[in-house]
């Protein structure tokens, strides 16, 4: 099989997601048949983004449920609507290594 005609697909697609999250592209490499990539997750970056931002640059991929695109467009939620919308609490949380 001959799959040169997805390199330039895959090399805009890792470019994408690069400027879309706080991902650094370090390296990469597109062979036929498979691909390396060396990235740096910039965490501080990430963490500067508020719950606004964090929503904003997912968008920019997904389409976000109703709701999202309800509150992004400046709308009004209740409380448990705009709790549910509002992923980002992750951030209070401490880092912990995996064992």
């Amino acid at each position: 099989f001959d799959f040169e005609h997805r390199r330039g697909w895959i090399e805009d697609r890792l470019h994408l997601l690069s400027s879309i999250f706080a991902i650094d592209l370090c390296a990469y490499a597109v062979m036929s048949n498979h691909y390396h990539v060396v990235v740096r997750v910039n965490t501080d970056e990430g963490r500067d983004w508020s719950e606004r931002e964090v929503a904003e640059h997912w968008t920019r991929l997904f389409a976000g449920a109703p709701l999202m695109q309800r509150w992004l467009s400046g709308a009004s939620l209740q409380a448990l609507e705009h709790r549910f919308v509002c992923q980002a609490r992750y951030k209070a949380l401490p880092l912990t290594k995996r064992k």
